[in-house]
């Protein structure tokens, strides 16, 4: 909670993309979004491997994985 961003920043993003007549594509507020922004990018299935190696996540059942 202690390395959070200020909220207000999202809620400007928010206000900018809803009252812009040309929003950008995406929005990117605060630091936090940089780190994560990359994974955004990436194939479902690699993001879901790449976030299970780092939180140590158990694996999905097998029914899943299919």
């Amino acid at each position: 909670m202690e390395r959070a961003e200020n909220p207000k920043k999202v809620v400007n993003a928010l206000k900018h993309a809803l009252m812009n007549t040309v929003p950008c594509i995406r929005y990117r507020p605060g630091l936090q979004s940089l780190l994560v922004f990359p994974l955004s990018l990436t194939p479902a299935r690699l993001t879901d491997r790449i976030l299970a190696l780092v939180t140590g996540a158990p694996k999905p059942p097998t029914g899943v994985r299919k």
